[in-house]
Formats: C-alpha cells, structure tokens, sequence
C-alpha cells in the first residue's frame, strides 16, 4: 500500500496528471467513479445482486488503476 501512496502522489504531483480523465489509466479510474455512482443508485432502488456485481467491478477497476500507476511509479523511480 506504501508503494500505492507513493505512485499517486507522485501522479498527481511530479506527472501533473488528475486522478479522473481520459488517458491511460486514468480511464480506469473514470470508469471506476462511473460504477461507483451505479452502485451507490442500485443500492437505492434495492437491488442486493446488482449492488454486490457493482462493487466488486468499482474495486478491480480501482486495483487495477493503481497497478497501472504503481508500475509506472517503479519504472520512474529505477
């Protein structure tokens, strides 16, 4: 997780870049948000399965972001 922080300062800082957009990987954490706001809406309207398919897409596609971000945080460090 230390590695995690570390790769989204530096994103976000030294990279300049945002957490959302439309560039690789920020897509994923646009899509992320996206879910998220479908989860939170079936959640609302009582919906136990959509509401459970939601929240595991919003947490792989927040892992896999910070993958992407945490390897490239790697490359730049080396």
């Amino acid at each position: 997780m230390t590695r995690g922080v570390l790769a989204q300062q530096w994103w976000v800082r030294e990279e300049g870049h945002g957490i959302l957009g439309v560039s690789k990987p920020n897509i994923l954490s646009t899509v992320a948000v996206l879910t998220s706001i479908y989860t939170l809406y079936a959640a609302w309207r009582q919906r136990p399965l959509k509401t459970a398919l939601g929240t595991i897409l919003t947490v792989v596609l927040n892992f896999w972001w910070l993958r992407h971000l945490v390897e490239r945080y790697d490359r730049h460090v080396k």
